[in-house]
């Protein structure tokens, strides 16, 4: 687990989880513990009451259903099923198997007053031969019969005669999920003919369940739909419920009903709440009481020993050694005064150390592992402060993080010398590693003396000795340009003589040339005017083609604005249309509704649906052509907006063309000028030309002078280089 820590007031870290805060939170741990299994056993205690109470209302219901079905519903059933099946109509009919007879003795007990008056809720009445085969029956259906039940079917076919000649009674369930009470009477008494089957619903024989066990009992089919109720208490809003499924079995082991018990069960989980809250308060006053007494006691017995000891260790960190160390028993508090003896000791000695680094002129800083500042010593104190350099940071020459690792990295070797900058300053600087008695590393020293003097002095001399090195490279180089210089100034004059020469005959053949092309520029004059006057006259044109073009595209458009008017009235023709159609649709209704009166009006109501139909069929042609034409006079518009477009573009461009033939005309009266000014001109070309053949006569005098100047100081710069070359090798010795 990862140890929190945090930052006090000084900036110190220490840990969040001190001795008070672990005892209060395990105190509070066990408190909360403590309540939260007594709420969870109170609810379980709950739970398990509330299956309980059902489970045993359940067992109950089953209890009480059977007694009133298999014993007062059934003795009550029986004195009138007897009687049934010993009347006389019924027993002759069954003697002779006259079995249309027998059905009408059926149908006698359905009329019976305590079966009208729905006291038995008869479902269906039967009649079976000594065979067990049904010849008779009234009212149901053949499913509401125990024949439709194999197993049990089979298991009253196979009775001995003796049973036989008793009643029997089943309990059972039909094809549509519905429970129902058969009784089987003999017929005939002591010779049994047949059987007498009366199937009844006994659900109301059950109406007061309810009120007995004070609950809501529901009786439901295999759907889920309810066939009786019981009701046994009317809940209020505040009731809890409680809803538990029954099911009761009937004969064979088959299922019989499936009944449905809800009651309140608030006044029972109240008291339960009750007896959990009083729990808990019991339990409440028990953890306060243990809380106040461990916290009396650790206050007596650990935090005043404690606290001597933390006021003993801050005054022997004050330098105070003469402190008393407090007495404590046989604890872990006695071996903490050991160890805060041999503590004042060993600070004792860190004390003495300490003057001795704080004494040395030379800056001394201990960097620890982790990265931190351990110690630094007043002179590294005082560098630091002149230099802006934070003392608290491992960085203390501020070199970078890479050297602040360096420095702190305890595999990293000793770095005995190195030369630093530090601002302005130099320092060399020196880094040790401190090892424990075991001999890992617990932090390094680093220590710096200030060279920059020496540096400084060093690197004067080093710049001293570059500079004439660098004087004498310049001044050789530049005697071997300056030879270069003075060859490329007579090969410069040699070449200019020869120039003159040409220039000469490109004089005269540029006055012959002069001459010509004066005539030339009249000629070209002439033709810029008569191509002028014809760029006017397509300017004319052009305007006039637009104002043309422009009148075009007004008439399109408005040929357009028809189109659209047209279609308006090819939408409300056809409008009218539907409505004539909708009309000789009427008619035709109506002339049928009239029968041979109204078949002359028959007739013109389907010429009038005739004809709305052509002449819906008629618009929509006219409908599609004026849309085609719409479609063509857009593209039409379309056009002439780009053929206008294109023919202002001409415009534009014809503008532009009249501008350069004016310039042109301009710029070739200056052409004529200008050719007059270089014919007269030629003649004083030529006698510069002499002038310059003069000079560069000279220049080649003076190239030869520069020559041999710049071999004399080529020859000089080689020595003093030579001289430089051993002085440095001197130094560097």
């Amino acid at each position: 687990m990862k140890t929190i820590m945090k930052l006090d007031e000084s900036g110190a870290r220490y840990r969040f989880w001190t001795l008070r805060r672990a005892m209060v939170s395990v105190v509070g741990v066990l408190v909360a513990a403590l309540f939260a299994s007594q709420a969870w056993v109170s609810q379980r205690y709950t739970d398990f009451a509330v299956a309980t109470f059902d489970s045993s209302s359940a067992a109950t219901l089953s209890v009480l259903v059977n007694d009133r079905i298999r014993k007062n519903y059934t003795e009550w059933l029986q004195g009138h099923a007897n009687e049934w099946s010993r009347d006389g109509f019924l027993v002759e009919s069954v003697n002779q198997k006259e079995f249309s007879k027998a059905t009408l003795a059926l149908k006698n007990i359905s009329a019976r007053p305590v079966v009208v008056d729905r006291e038995v809720k008869l479902v269906s009445v039967g009649v079976f031969d000594a065979e067990m085969n049904r010849v008779a029956e009234t009212g149901g259906t053949p499913q509401d019969s125990v024949a439709s039940v194999p197993a049990l079917f089979e298991a009253l076919k196979n009775r001995d005669l003796a049973d036989k000649r008793r009643p029997s009674s089943l309990l059972w369930r039909n094809a549509q999920g519905q429970p129902v009470f058969s009784m089987i009477m003999p017929i005939g008494g002591f010779r049994v003919l047949g059987f007498l089957e009366v199937v009844t619903d006994p659900l109301p024989g059950l109406s007061t369940l309810g009120a007995v066990l004070n609950a809501d009992i529901r009786f439901k089919d295999t759907a889920g739909n309810t066939l009786f109720e019981s009701k046994g208490n009317t809940p209020g809003e505040d009731a809890q419920l409680s809803t538990t499924t029954v099911a009761l079995g009937g004969d064979g082991g088959l299922p019989w009903a499936t009944a449905e018990i809800s009651r309140d069960i608030g006044e029972f989980v109240g008291n339960t709440e009750r007896l959990r809250n009083e729990a808990i308060k019991m339990v409440a006053l028990f953890a306060l009481a243990v809380s106040i007494a461990a916290a009396l006691l650790l206050r007596v017995a650990v935090f005043a020993n404690l606290r001597k000891f933390a006021r003993a260790m801050e005054q022997i960190a004050a330098g105070d050694l003469s402190i008393e160390i407090p007495r404590t028993g046989r604890d872990e508090l006695a071996v903490m005064g050991g160890a805060l003896r041999h503590l004042r000791g060993s600070v004792e000695q860190v004390l003495l150390m300490k003057r001795m680094v704080d004494s040395s002129p030379v800056p001394t800083a201990l960097l620890r592992v982790d990265g931190t500042v351990g110690f630094v010593n007043p002179a590294a104190h005082a560098f630091c402060k002149s230099h802006g350099i934070d003392e608290t940071s491992a960085d203390l020459l501020a070199q970078g993080p890479e050297f602040a690792r360096v420095c702190t990295d305890p595999n990293h070797p000793p770095i005995p010398h190195r030369t630093l900058k530090v601002g302005e300053t130099t320092v060399e600087a020196h880094v040790d590693t401190v090892l424990d008695d075991q001999g890992n590393a617990i932090g390094k020293t680093l220590s710096w003396t200030d060279v920059t003097d020496r540096v400084r002095s060093a690197a004067l001399a080093r710049q001293l000795v570059e500079d004439v090195h660098q004087v004498a490279s310049g001044v050789a180089q530049q005697s071997g340009q300056l030879r270069t210089l003075a060859d490329t100034l007579r090969q410069q004059s040699a070449s200019t003589l020869d120039s003159t020469v040409s220039a000469g005959d490109c004089v005269a053949r540029s006055n012959r040339s002069a001459t010509t092309c004066n005539g030339s520029a009249e000629a070209l004059m002439s033709t810029i005017g008569t191509v002028s006057g014809l760029a006017h006259e397509a300017a004319e044109v052009v305007g006039t083609t637009i104002g043309e073009l422009t009148a075009a595209r007004g008439v399109v458009e408005q040929l357009g604005e028809n189109t659209e008017q047209i279609r308006k009235i090819v939408d409300v023709i056809t409008g009218i249309a539907h409505q004539t159609k909708l009309l000789a649709l009427n008619a035709t209704i109506e002339a049928a509704v009239a029968g041979e009166a109204g078949r002359g009006f028959a007739v013109v109501a389907a010429e009038v649906k005739k004809l709305a139909e052509e002449t819906a069929n008629a618009t929509v042609q006219i409908a599609s052509s004026v849309g085609a034409i719409n479609g063509s006079i857009q593209n039409t518009v379309g056009t002439f907006a780009r053929i206008s477009a294109s023919v202002e573009r001409i415009s534009t461009v014809q503008d532009l063309i009249g501008d350069a033939v004016a310039k042109q005309n301009l710029s070739s009266s200056d052409i004529k000028s200008r050719v007059g000014e270089i014919a007269a001109t030629s003649g004083e070309v030529a006698a510069i030309i002499d002038g310059v053949n003069t000079q560069a006569a000279k220049t080649g005098d003076i190239a030869g002078t520069l020559t041999e100047t710049a071999n004399t100081l080529a020859e000089e710069a080689g020595s003093l280089h030579s001289l430089l070359s051993t002085l440095r090798a001197q130094q560097a010795a």
